[in-house]
């Protein structure tokens, strides 16, 4: 069965699995709030779903809306609470 949603490469390239913790070991200061947000919602964008079809449109929304369209907050209301949470930060 062929998947309904198939990422763009796009969608992929921004999906990609970053280590921050690793990438910011060599400081002393701690990850801001919103890093573990971004993870959280990166590693559902990777799925196969209406709410990560939702948050795979506002990351590139996010990233360049011009070129990847915008994003309808209430498009919200199609995930769940903890993932509208992240995506409010």
């Amino acid at each position: 069965m062929k998947p309904r949603w198939s990422p763009s490469p796009i969608v992929m390239a921004i999906t990609t699995h970053h280590d921050w913790e690793a990438s910011l070991s060599d400081t002393t200061t701690t990850l801001p709030g919103w890093v573990p947000a971004l993870e959280r919602l990166l590693s559902i964008a990777r799925h196969d779903t209406g709410q990560s079809c939702r948050v795979a449109n506002f990351l590139l929304a996010s990233w360049n809306a011009e070129e990847c369209g915008g994003f309808d907050f209430t498009e919200l209301w199609g995930v769940g609470d903890p993932v509208a949470e992240d995506i409010s930060l």
